[in-house]
């Protein structure tokens, strides 16, 4: 399912989508019995030597206050449905995702922040691809909030604490991508 975001992503992601089309290319191409959006009857799985679930996931709703209202999107939204969301855009989570999302919605003309809790961007992604996420940063009018921690989120404005004080950064909308 999560390879499903590659069809609202910009160039960025046309690796991604290369792949999956391989993948699709290689399922219709082989011996293999795929049901989606439908689990399959028992008498379905008789004769077969491996049963794969594929369950998806459910993107991570962190426990901050506010986090429930209309303008806040997770990553999937915020790759799907950001051509329908206002011009300054705060993500929380400097993650792989987040800086990904970030880069492509500031080259499309977006007022892009980053809230990210630690002082690092991308922190669990390996160092060339780390590598390539700074070097796509350093032309972009990306705002960066590291060791943040995010408090609230009010009707148009992210409240968070950084270094002992109190910050708010006005939006039109939210993405959640930690």
């Amino acid at each position: 399912g999560q390879l499903n975001i590659i069809e609202g992503a910009g160039v960025h992601k046309q690796d991604l989508k290369r792949y999956r089309n391989y993948l699709v290319y290689q399922i219709e191409h082989a011996n293999i019995q795929v049901y989606l959006k439908k689990a399959p009857l028992k008498e379905e799985l008789k004769g077969y030597d491996v049963v794969i679930l594929a369950l998806g996931a459910i993107p991570f709703v962190p426990n901050i206050k506010g986090i429930h209202q209309k303008h806040i999107h997770n990553y999937i939204q915020g790759y799907r449905d950001n051509q329908k969301m206002g011009d300054k855009i705060v993500i929380i989570g400097g993650g792989s995702i987040g800086v990904e999302l970030a880069v492509e919605l500031s080259e499309k003309g977006k007022t892009v922040s980053i809230i990210e809790k630690s002082d690092e961007l991308a922190a669990a992604s390996n160092l060339l691809y780390k590598a390539g996420l700074k070097e796509a940063l350093k032309d972009l009018p990306i705002q960066l909030f590291m060791n943040a921690d995010v408090t609230c989120i009010h009707e148009n404005n992210v409240e968070f604490m950084q270094n002992d004080e109190l910050h708010q950064i006005p939006f039109d909308d939210v993405i959640i991508a930690c």
